[in-house]
């Protein structure tokens, strides 16, 4: 069974920050490993969570949100970012309500970002009375 789940926002930019933590995470994600995604609803959150198995330090993990974090993290596997894609993906997620994280865990590097759920939409019916 596939659950619809509604949340409020813009479209196009939470598409942009969807993409960047999904490149972020694939290009830091060692080659043939595997990436879990898993995207779930809470009671009042809807959740994207995606794990890797890769090790990094928790003080590297906390520059990817640094702008221009190339600059301080030097991992030939983001050379090709301009190193604002994270920042980005935050301000989205929390310009709607909700977050992004990045840690480390034992399973591996989670990436973790949450929306705010919303209730479906009401649909009323109305109906015609001749008196």
């Amino acid at each position: 069974m596939i659950q619809t789940v509604y949340i409020l926002g813009n479209q196009n930019l939470l598409k942009v920050a969807v993409a960047y933590i999904l490149k972020i995470a694939a290009s830091l994600s060692p080659k043939e490993n595997e990436l879990h995604v898993n995207l779930g609803a809470e009671t009042d959150i809807v959740k994207l969570d995606l794990l890797f198995n890769n090790q990094l330090p928790q003080d590297k993990l906390d520059l990817l949100f640094q702008k221009f974090f190339n600059e301080f993290l030097n991992l030939k596997e983001l050379a090709d970012f301009t190193g604002l894609e994270i920042a980005i993906a935050k301000e989205i997620f929390e310009i709607h309500g909700g977050d992004l994280k990045i840690k480390q865990t034992a399973e591996g590097l989670l990436f973790s970002a949450t929306l705010i759920r919303h209730e479906a939409p009401v649909q009323t019916i109305v109906t015609e009375t001749k008196t």
